[in-house]
């Protein structure tokens, strides 16, 4: 070969080793999905007999399924903000009933303030439900701080209207859908057709920067899928599918119809049982086939937009370098002991899917089903982690990639048992707190009581030996339903003391500062002022 010709052909090689080591480098993007209310079994790849979810099925298959994922917090908007802050609810304060939202800081150190920090453009699309969040802080903003969206957003209240005018789509998944092609880049109408107030919010991508776009849906929360009305314009999926296999959805083993309800498995000064509308559907057995269609018809409906969605990472040449995370914010009862809803921290309530799929190469162990107690603040430093940033010290997850990563995931070293709470105390909730370990799990309860003016009341409550009113013990190898509690039982003794202690260790630990500091987070209304801007805007919009 000539020389100019042999040095012709090695600056094309240097060049294209220089281009491949330059996109090996390259920071990953990432899309976080959150479904609202689904239990873990609420997959295909998790064990449901009826419900099809190829495309949640492969990531799965290619990626990293988390078979003991726990939501610390049953309830959706202390959930929410678990994920986003890497924290317990007692250690950011931000809860359901606490009317306080992030501090500025708080919200520096959340995913999103981090990953913009560290040159992500950001998204959000959905139901934020995050007091604190900052819409100027985030790049393309399509979201709801309301607790609900319905399955048909814009006719459920004006803000949404503003919101989603851009969309020709009625039903929400297919709302999101059409959002987050607009966030891409792989379709522009949503943005065109959007009101002009609005597409201040809707930042347009730079496709120089790597991406983070998280996707949190309200369904298949009641408050979606009951408002479903199988209308001639919505698609089939949502109109008539798994209406013909209602036979093969099997009821819960220990499920209770209303009918049928005389011992209540929690006493009645401490739960009484009466549960909102919402849950209305654990009464009678077709109550409880109906909402179970609906999950499937919505989960299916979610899992084809996972689907169209890798179609389109694919047109954009991104595939190969976009981590996908799926999880739920917590799950719900389908009758167990004649309860619905959530809230109660039993296994259907607080065991829920997640799933971590990462394309790049020597990234993850393909096809891994990992074992460990893993829990909502782990999320926020294992996405950190993912993207090669160091998480903040304020957040008290831990990072998962070492389980993911690690041929053997028994020889990380990793927490026995995960602390739990519930401090919502409206719906005649009762104030519970609880272990998760990997087979044994307590709980302990006080009676009902009204909110408390001071919400401290209740995030330090029990750290100063309280006596609980009731306790319930579990061996979950033995009893996984848990209809059998040993808390009583003497020869469990020990073991309960040993619960006990445990619990109120934890509970200090997941405070993480002395039970006198000032609370981290601001008045609701402190954030409103610093967000007045896009609330003005959705004001003036509707006028």
């Amino acid at each position: 070969m000539p020389r100019r010709a042999l040095g012709v052909a090695t600056f094309l090689l240097l060049l294209a080793m220089t281009a491949m080591a330059a996109a090996q480098q390259r920071a990953p993007n990432v899309i976080f999905i959150l479904t609202d209310d689904q239990r873990y079994d609420e997959l295909g790849v998790t064990g449901h007999p009826v419900m099809k979810t190829p495309h949640l099925d492969a990531l799965a298959r290619d990626g990293a399924l988390f078979q003991q994922f726990f939501t610390t917090t049953a309830v959706c908007l202390p959930s929410r903000v678990n994920y986003v802050t890497g924290k317990w609810e007692r250690s950011h304060t931000v809860g359901f009933r606490g009317e306080r939202a992030l501090s500025d800081e708080q919200w520096r150190d959340s995913l999103f303030g981090v990953l913009r920090q560290a040159g992500y453009f950001t998204g959000l699309i959905g139901k934020s439900n995050i007091p604190g969040l900052r819409q100027d802080d985030i790049d393309y903003y399509c979201g709801s701080d309301r607790t609900y969206l319905g399955f048909y957003p814009r006719e459920q209240h004006r803000d949404f209207e503003v919101l989603f005018h851009g969309a020709t789509e009625t039903t929400q998944i297919e709302i999101i859908g059409e959002a987050a092609r607009d966030f891409l880049g792989t379709d522009d109408g949503f943005y065109q057709r959007s009101l002009p107030a609005m597409k201040k919010y809707l930042g347009r991508r730079d496709r120089s920067k790597p991406f983070f776009l998280y996707l949190p849906f309200e369904v298949p929360h009641g408050t979606g899928t009951r408002t479903m009305e199988r209308r001639p314009t919505d698609d089939e999926l949502y109109r008539s599918a798994y209406r013909d296999r209602i036979d093969d959805m099997p009821l819960p083993d220990n499920y209770v119809a209303l009918s049928d309800w005389r011992t209540p498995k929690l006493p009645l000064e401490i739960y009484n049982g009466e549960q909102s509308d919402s849950y209305s559907y654990r009464r009678t057995p077709e109550g409880v086939h109906e909402q179970m269609v609906r999950n499937c018809q919505t989960i299916t409906g979610i899992d084809r937009l996972v689907g169209r969605l890798r179609a389109q990472l694919e047109e954009l040449g991104e595939a190969g370098n976009t981590i996908i995370l799926f999880g739920s914010d917590h799950g719900w009862m389908h009758g167990e002991w004649g309860y619905g809803g959530k809230c109660l921290l039993y296994e259907p309530s607080i065991h829920v899917p997640f799933i971590v799929y990462d394309p790049r190469p020597e990234s993850i162990r393909r096809g891994t089903r990992i074992r460990e107690l893993a829990g909502s603040p782990d999320v926020a430093p294992t996405i950190l982690d993912l993207c090669g940033i160091k998480p903040p010290e304020s957040m008290q997850g831990r990072s998962l990639v070492p389980l993911m990563r690690r041929a053997d995931a028994q020889s990380v070293e990793w927490r026995k048992d995960i602390f739990l709470e519930c401090l919502m105390l409206g719906q005649n909730y009762p104030l519970v707190q609880g272990v998760r370990g990997e087979r044994w799990k307590y709980m302990r309860y006080w009676p009902l009581r009204p909110v408390p003016d001071d919400y401290r009341d209740m995030l330090n409550f029990g750290l100063h030996g309280e006596k609980p009113a009731y306790e319930e013990l579990y061996d979950l190898e033995a009893d996984p339903l848990e209809n059998h509690n040993l808390a009583d039982s003497p020869p469990h003794a020990a073991r309960l003391e040993e619960m006990r202690a445990r619990c109120v260790e934890a509970l200090r630990e997941s405070l993480g500062r002395a039970p006198t500091d000032p609370m981290p987070s601001i008045t609701v209304e402190e954030w409103r002022k610093r967000t007045g801007d896009f609330y003005r805007m959705l004001r003036s919009a509707k006028k």
